[in-house]
C-alpha cells in the first residue's frame, strides 16, 4: 500500500514533428527499480517530477532492450483530455443516479427517525423531558457522550463501524501503484475465464496484439461493491475494465494527476477507441514479474470508482463518482450428462463495437467451465433480452444446436 520514488534523469525532449505525439527520453537506476527488474508495465502513467513540479507520465520502454530506458508523455498533453466531448455515456436507457439516491434515502431516514424521536418525546413525563434537556445540554457542553439509545442503534452504529473499517482497508489497498512499459499495453488481465474462454477472446475480441493472462480480477473471494466517495493521487494504482463481475477484462496502470473529482493516468491509450464508456476501478498491487528486457506489474482490479470516458494516445482520463451506463447479464448453465449447474453474472460497460463480442464470449466462458469438455456437444439454449424499446419489455428466442467439434 504504499508508494516508492525512483530517480530519473532527463535526456531530452523528442518531437516527432507536426501532428505526431512529443515524448520525453529519460533513464532510472538505483536499487528499488534493479530489484523489480526495471520499468514495467503496469508502471505508465506513473508521475515524473522535475524540482517539485510534475512534467509527464511514465509512458512507455523500448521493448527487447534496456528496460531502465523509458519516455514520458508531456503533461501538458494529457490534461486536455479533461475537456474533450463526451457524448458516449447519452442513451436512451433510462438509469438512476445511484449516489443522489442514496443521499435522498439517508435524509428521508433521518426524518422517519426526527418524527419518531418527536413521538417519543410527546409521551414523556415532564421529569423524563428535564433529563432529556440535561443530557442534551451536557452533550453540546462536551460534559458528557451521546450514549446509544436502542439495541438497534447500538447495531445499526457497529454496521457503520464495520463499513468503514472496509473503506479504509479498499482505500489502503489503493495506495500503491507507480507506472509501465514496453510500447503500449501487452497485456489484458481477466478473470474467470479458463483457456478455452481465453482462446475465443484472443480470435474475436480485437485487441491489437494484446495478450490476456488469467490474473488480475476483482479476487474470488471479494464481494463486489461500488465505492462512491473514493479518491486517488498521483501515484496509485487504478485500473479501467471492459466486463466487470464474475468475468472481468481490463487493465491496470497509476495515476499521473488528479483535479478535483478529474483523473488521468496511463501516458499512453488502453484501447485507443477516443470518446468511450468504460469501468474505472481501483486496484491492489500483488507483486511484479520480470523478464531479461521487460516485465509487469501484477494487481487485482478492486471496487468500480468512476467512469473512464477518454481514451487517446496520451492516456485516459475520467470522473469518479459517476458511472458507467452497463448492461448486467445473468447466465445459467446446466450440464445434462455431469449433472453440474451454475450461475455466473456480470456487467459490460455499454459499447455498440464490443458489447455482441463481449457477451458472447462471458456466455462460452460459461458454458465451458461448467461442462468441463471441448468435445462433440449438442446445446439447447434460450436467452431473453429485457428492454424498453420492445413491446412487452422482454425479447425471447429458443434454439438447439449440434457440434462435432465444440
Amino acid at each position: 500500500g504504499e508508494i516508492h520514488a525512483f530517480p530519473v534523469e532527463i535526456l531530452g525532449a523528442m518531437e516527432g514533428g507536426k501532428g505526431s505525439q512529443r515524448m520525453i527520453m529519460a533513464r532510472t537506476s538505483g536499487d528499488l527499480i534493479e530489484r523489480v527488474g526495471g520499468v514495467l508495465q503496469g508502471m505508465s502513467g506513473s508521475p515524473i517530477y522535475v524540482d517539485g513540479r510534475l512534467v509527464g507520465a511514465l509512458a512507455a520502454g523500448l521493448k527487447d532492450l534496456s528496460p531502465y530506458t523509458f519516455f514520458i508523455t508531456p503533461i501538458e498533453d494529457m490534461t486536455p483530455l479533461w475537456s474533450m466531448p463526451d457524448i458516449k455515456n447519452q442513451t436512451n436507457i433510462d438509469t438512476v443516479d445511484i449516489v443522489k439516491e442514496l443521499e435522498e434515502r439517508k435524509k428521508a431516514e433521518e426524518k422517519r427517525r426526527l418524527r419518531e424521536r418527536e413521538k417519543e418525546f410527546a409521551k414523556m413525563s415532564r421529569a423524563e423531558r428535564e433529563a432529556e434537556w440535561r443530557d442534551m445540554i451536557a452533550v453540546l457542553k462536551g460534559e458528557k457522550t451521546e450514549d446509544t439509545a436502542t439495541n438497534s442503534d447500538t447495531s445499526a452504529a457497529a454496521e457503520a463501524s464495520s463499513a468503514a473499517a472496509h473503506t479504509d482497508s479498499a482505500s489502503e489497498d489503493t495506495e500503491a501503484k507507480s507506472g509501465n512499459a514496453a510500447e503500449e499495453k501487452a497485456y489484458f488481465f481477466t478473470q474467470g475465464f479458463n483457456a478455452a474462454g481465453l482462446r475465443y477472446l484472443q480470435n474475436n475480441l480485437p485487441m491489437n496484439g494484446a495478450s490476456f493472462l488469467p490474473l488480475g480480477g476483482f479476487g474470488a473471494s471479494s464481494k463486489l461493491h461500488t465505492r462512491y466517495d473514493a479518491t486517488l493521487a498521483g501515484g496509485q494504482p487504478v485500473g479501467v475494465a471492459l466486463v466487470y463481475g464474475d468475468f472481468s477484462i481490463g487493465a491496470t496502470g497509476t495515476v499521473t494527476a488528479v483535479d478535483g473529482k478529474k483523473v488521468v493516468a496511463f501516458g499512453h491509450s488502453f484501447m485507443h477507441k477516443g470518446n468511450v464508456n468504460y469501468f474505472m476501478t481501483d486496484a491492489d498491487v500483488i507483486g511484479t514479474i520480470a523478464g531479461q528486457s521487460n516485465g509487469v506489474k501484477i494487481a487485482n482490479i478492486g471496487s468500480v470508482i468512476g467512469r473512464v470516458n477518454q481514451d487517446r494516445e496520451t492516456g485516459i482520463a475520467g470522473v469518479l463518482g459517476t458511472f458507467p451506463t452497463a448492461v448486467p447479464v445473468q447466465i445459467h448453465v446446466k450440464d445434462n450428462a455431469l449433472g453440474t449447474e451454475e450461475t455466473f453474472g456480470a456487467q459490460i460497460a455499454y459499447d455498440e463495437d464490443f458489447l455482441p463480442i463481449l457477451s458472447g464470449s462471458v456466455a462460452y466462458a460459461a458454458m465451458s467451465r461448467v461442462s468441463d469438455a471441448l468435445g462433440s456437444s449438442t446445446a439447447r439454449i434460450r436467452f431473453a433480452i429485457r428492454t424498453n424499446a420492445y413491446e412487452g419489455g422482454l425479447f425471447e428466442r429458443r434454439n438447439m444446436y449440434y457440434s462435432a467439434a465444440d
